[in-house]
């Protein structure tokens, strides 16, 4: 019997649910990731998740898709609800894997936090869209006719709050004729206004462009590299773990759900959770970001072109000559040193393109020069101060002989180079704009999926909290 996915899911949980599903499509242009699914609307609300998720046609588990979900979800449900969602993924075999549990139920993906990010995305838009047109079932009362007026008047109430509505007949679900409860003022709180639906913010890219000019809005179309990404390897996928096994996890839930809410000075970030107002150090959080994201993107990070390359040579003995790093060596021992990192950068230039982003190209007489670096966020670059530091590093600081303790090595150089979000002068409007801008629309977003909080961001005051509207209302209730 050759049935059909929603008619097997009927057969399984029931028609009530059947009848409540909405499908939704992705794929992820030059990764070879495709797929399809179905979700629970806003109608239809379960008191557990249900999460089925078949990859190349085999039934899996993956942990971060699944909270993910959750999460995406609860926007758009009541509390205490929950969805369900079946998707069939289909992917390159050498991106997968599997040997994650003796069961090989769970997997792992190379490409983990863009198929989430793209997941997410689908599904909210399929809800955004489900939510302008609601059903809502009312049942008839024979002894008691006037719930049906309130019935009526509560349709109409849905309707003057700009929702179309559609009252059916008999259902197991009534619609209430009791009046609306109160909602407790404690638990009442704002939302950040650009991610609302119909915010003109989210419409309108008038942001920095990051690194050179010219610079494609999409970061796999900056400079896309020929050939297909190598399986993950061992020694990254340790590094990985390691950021994984070091998560707060209730900061985890703080960054996937926050609301932006202001930058307070040029260290210092204001978002909210729920009722709780935190305050949160840029710089660590940035570096961090940056760090994870160079191993979740490894042998996939697309490299920008800069605007002009930049001579290894002469960056490097500029930079020696910098009273902060206190060199005595006399000026032909620097200019030995900057050939010496230049032939050192240039000779493993093929793997730092393939995979860390970076291009060194060799420029003859002048000797080699950078040509491009990694994009990891849209309208984030690095500063040139910045990036002169990862030049020296990469040529003095860098394991080249341990291939783990080098990509780690490599990928803390990276972080440490973007984690500037820009010069901070508040009476300045342009630039404190760019920075709020950077901030709002590049950092913080990241941390919504893929990202793992370490748990020294909560031993050592990274994200603290400021202020809680249930204290505030007892300390209220006290005066």
């Amino acid at each position: 019997m050759n049935a059909t996915v929603l008619e097997n899911i009927q057969l399984a949980f029931g028609k009530n649910l059947a009848q409540e599903l909405l499908d939704f499509k992705f794929e992820i242009d030059g990764l070879g990731v495709s797929g399809s699914g179905l979700v629970s609307n806003a109608n239809y609300n379960l008191t557990r998740r249900t999460f089925i998720l078949f990859i190349n046609g085999r039934l899996v588990d993956y942990a971060p898709l699944k909270k993910a979900l959750d999460s995406t979800h609860s926007e758009f449900s009541p509390k205490g609800s929950h969805g369900f969602f079946y998707l069939d993924i289909n992917m390159r075999t050498e991106d997968l894997d599997v040997n994650v549990h003796p069961t090989k139920r769970e997997v792992r993906f190379l490409h983990g936090a863009e198929l989430i990010e793209s997941v997410t995305s689908a599904i909210s838009d399929r809800l955004k869209t489900s939510r302008t047109s609601r059903v809502y079932y009312s049942q008839s009362l024979i002894e008691k006719p006037a719930p049906e007026r309130r019935a009526e008047h509560s349709a109409n109430q849905v309707a003057d709050a700009g929702a179309s509505v559609t009252v059916v007949g008999t259902s197991k679900r009534p619609l209430s004729g009791k009046s609306t409860v109160a909602k407790d003022p404690r638990k009442m709180v704002r939302t950040d206004a650009g991610i609302q639906d119909g915010a003109m913010e989210q419409f309108i890219d008038s942001g920095p462009r990051a690194l050179g000019s010219g610079q494609k809005k999409s970061s796999r179309t900056a400079l896309k590299r020929s050939g297909k990404a190598p399986p993950l390897l061992t020694s990254v996928r340790n590094l990985q773990m390691e950021c994984e096994a070091q998560t707060h996890s209730g900061l985890q839930d703080v960054f996937r759900e926050h609301s932006f809410v202001g930058v307070a000075d040029g260290d210092h970030v204001l978002i909210q959770h729920r009722t709780k107002l935190m305050l949160v150090l840029l710089n660590p959080l940035t570096r961090e970001l940056m760090y994870q994201k160079t191993l979740l993107q490894f042998a996939d990070l697309s490299p920008a072109k800069l605007t002009s390359p930049v001579q290894i040579r002469e960056v490097v003995r500029l930079r020696l000559q910098k009273p902060d790093l206190e060199m005595k060596q006399p000026a032909c021992d620097r200019e030995e040193m900057a050939i010496a990192i230049g032939g050192v950068l240039l000779s493993h230039s093929e793997m730092l393109l393939e995979y860390f982003g970076i291009q060194i190209v060799d420029t003859g007489g002048s000797g080699p020069s950078v040509a491009a670096l990694p994009l990891l966020l849209e309208h984030h670059s690095p500063a040139p101060a910045s990036v002169a530091d990862l030049i020296l590093g990469l040529g003095t600081v860098v394991n080249w002989e341990e291939e783990q303790e080098c990509f780690k090595d490599i990928a803390e150089l990276i972080a440490d180079c973007y984690t500037s979000v820009g010069p901070w002068d508040p009476t300045n409007p342009d630039q404190l704009e760019r920075y709020e801008y950077i901030v709002k629309h590049a950092i913080l977003p990241a941390t919504r999926s893929g990202f793992f909080p370490p748990t020294y961001f909560a031993e050592n005051k990274v994200v603290r909290e400021l202020a809680s509207l249930e204290r505030l209302y007892r300390t209220f209730e006290r005066c």
